[in-house]
């Protein structure tokens, strides 16, 4: 699970301020996920994780029409701010926000086309089970584009180095045993990126 309650509203706010390096981090992370996804008008989409609102808002961009796009999390205020970011820059109304935990995700089976986990599995409690839950609702051909820290990325983020799925295949080995086969990982200095593909 995530930080939970008043533990992962306040993480979530102590980060939420942003510095010219993180940015040029953030963008070459939407390009990553753009090249990655080629994504279709009519395709439905997961953000696993509202966490800063940066998937969710690239998604809400690029769909212009409501039920395209789904956002998940845990924190009731996280998605209040989420929502707050959409409606000032005039994608108000294009993601569906639901509260919950990728452990248990409130979706049918092959729901989605394509999925997206920036930044997020480093925080569930139960990786094997998080990564099950979302190949389950992933439709067979449909892509996981999963972007995740590198422990060198630990004083940058205020993290222990522990806390992150560093080297890239311990989540490959997860995400394998869940029939979830490798397209490309991409290794920048601070982070990666997986490019993978339901069977």
């Amino acid at each position: 699970m995530y930080y939970k309650g008043e533990k992962m509203e306040k993480h979530h706010k102590k980060g939420h301020k942003q510095d010219p390096e993180r940015e040029k981090i953030q963008e070459k992370m939407e390009e990553t996920v753009l090249l990655f996804g080629e994504f279709m008008p009519d395709m439905i989409v997961l953000d696993v994780g509202t966490g800063y609102g940066y998937a969710c808002r690239l998604l809400a961009g690029l769909f212009n029409e409501p039920g395209h796009v789904y956002s998940i999390d845990p924190s009731s205020e996280v998605i209040e701010d989420a929502k707050h970011q959409l409606e000032t820059r005039g994608l108000g109304g294009r993601v569906v926000f639901k509260e919950g935990f990728v452990e248990k995700l409130p979706f049918k089976d092959d729901f989605f086309d394509a999925a997206i986990s920036a930044l997020t599995l480093h925080h569930v409690e139960n990786l094997d089970i998080a990564v099950e839950e979302i190949a389950r609702v992933l439709s067979p051909g449909g892509k996981l584009i999963i972007v995740e820290w590198k422990a060198k990325a630990s004083t940058f983020v205020r993290h222990a180095p522990h806390h992150f799925l560093d080297p890239p295949e311990k989540l490959v080995e997860v995400l394998e045993k869940n029939e979830l086969e490798i397209l490309e990982i991409k290794e920048f200095e601070l982070w990666y990126a997986i490019n993978s593909i339901k069977k």
